[in-house]
């Protein structure tokens, strides 16, 4: 109820409808995060910082133990930041990462020069402890020549102070197998990483063509 105040409130003063809200992307599947027992809900303004180059802000969100929400992606001539952080509130964000607006262009129309710029921004929510901490991808093309194999996957980002960075897995790694699971996808490897929750597991992965066998303990699913 006090969101909706909040956004109505903004929405009059500004007299506008709201870019952010208009143009959100979600990007978690139609889950509700905030809802979830994994995320760490916060009464306090969701934190704003700046990015300046996306992919690695990504990784560097995850690694600080943040899941992206969505984005909010539009070409305007201006957007106001309490409608950003309006929206943030709205969809349960933790942080919101900023870019500068880009400029894409200069056009003249009946109110004279119109100056039109590309904005984006990313929400974030901020979770418990991870059962594994690395956020895993499919392999590419590349990969699956290079490995010789389609089945694995590809370590995007590892999470501070988490399972997988105490014993070393990194950025770049092809995850083969948990225990005695193998891993196939980027679909199967996360209900895999799930069961081993709380036990103590060997993990089989590659790095630069070597094979590594890492012992992982494994948090309790909070």
């Amino acid at each position: 109820m006090r969101l909706h105040l909040i956004a109505v409130i903004c929405l009059l003063l500004s007299g506008c409808a709201n870019p952010y809200a208009k143009y959100y992307h979600d990007h978690t599947g139609g889950e509700d995060l905030t809802r979830s027992p994994q995320a760490i809900l916060s009464p306090d303004k969701p934190a704003q910082i700046r990015g300046s180059d996306r992919s690695a802000d990504d990784v560097r969100m995850l690694e600080d133990g943040f899941r992206l929400i969505g984005i909010s992606s539009f070409n305007g001539p201006t957007a106001e930041i309490k409608q950003m952080l309006v929206q943030a509130e709205q969809v349960g964000a933790s942080a919101v990462v900023t870019y500068p607006p880009r400029y894409i262009g200069t056009g003249v129309g009946v109110g004279g020069t119109r100056y039109t710029y590309h904005f984006f921004v990313s929400y974030w929510v901020k979770l418990k402890p991870p059962v594994l901490g690395a956020y895993f991808d499919d392999l590419s093309v590349e990969l699956r020549q290079k490995t010789g194999s389609d089945k694995g996957v590809v370590v995007i980002a590892v999470v501070k102070n988490s399972p997988a960075s105490s014993v070393d897995i990194r950025r770049g790694d092809v995850l083969r197998q948990i225990g005695e699971k193998e891993i196939i996808d980027k679909k199967t490897s996360e209900g895999i990483t799930s069961q081993y929750a709380g036990k103590k597991v060997t993990v089989k992965l590659l790095r630069d063509g070597k094979e590594f066998l890492k012992d992982v303990t494994f948090n309790e699913r909070m």
